[in-house]
């Protein structure tokens, strides 16, 4: 699983737990709500399924698999890939248990996605950085939708799409569209709130895979 998929399914999972602040209404109440979710959890997880399509390069790619989130920490687990993904906050480890290799880098801070791959920052780098329009209610469902459009025209999607549950007030479908004929799209089968897990599992431990390669990326 590349870079760019691993911050595409994070940034599908915790897109709506940032409140913005100059908005519609409708959809700054309904963002609200996630956002307190997202604060109180000391853990979240989710359990997903993730779709990639390009109408112009004919590519599509789908997966599941599971997620844990801790502020600015996730362990991703990708079943397709049988691949694992750790970051510490500072860290990314992406292990395949199949060819028993671990890749080893750090997310580029001065890159405009970075807040993708830093959990944390979403609370707070919507309030500037996006607008919201509420859809209404979808159609047969007890869901409603909001659109989340970025400020900056730099991004490599002009839309993010969410679908959220009235009842429970959370997200169960995430759509960003990209500006080069491509969708990404999450759908979100199980979210919850955990108690807290030790920092430890968020990282690879070396010392249990004594007979992994291990590819630093880093220098």
């Amino acid at each position: 699983m590349n870079c760019t998929t691993i911050k595409l399914i994070l940034s599908a999972l915790l897109f709506p737990f940032a409140v913005s602040a100059q908005q519609d209404p409708k959809a700054q109440e309904i963002l609200k709500k996630l956002s307190d979710f997202a604060r109180s959890s000391d853990v979240i997880y989710v359990r997903y399924d993730y779709a990639f399509k390009n109408v112009q390069t004919k590519e599509n790619f789908s997966a599941n698999g599971e997620a844990w989130i801790k502020k600015d920490k996730f362990k991703i687990l990708v079943s397709q890939k049988n691949a694992e993904i750790y970051y510490d906050g500072e860290v990314m480890w992406t292990y395949i248990p199949s060819i028993k290799e671990v890749n080893i880098s750090v997310p580029d801070t001065s890159s405009n996605e970075f807040f993708i791959n830093n959990p944390a920052e979403l609370f707070t780098y919507y309030e500037k950085e996006y607008k919201t329009r509420y859809l209404g209610d979808v159609s047969g469902t007890n869901a409603c939708r909001v659109d989340l459009y970025p400020l900056d025209l730099k991004k490599p999607y002009y839309r993010i799409r969410l679908t959220i549950d009235k009842t429970t007030s959370q997200l169960t479908e995430a759509e960003a569209a990209g500006k080069n004929g491509e969708t990404y799209l999450v759908k979100l089968k199980e979210v919850r709130s955990e108690k807290n897990l030790p920092d430890s599992f968020f990282t690879f431990d070396r010392r249990k895979h004594p007979d992994v390669e291990v590819i630093d990326l880093r220098f």
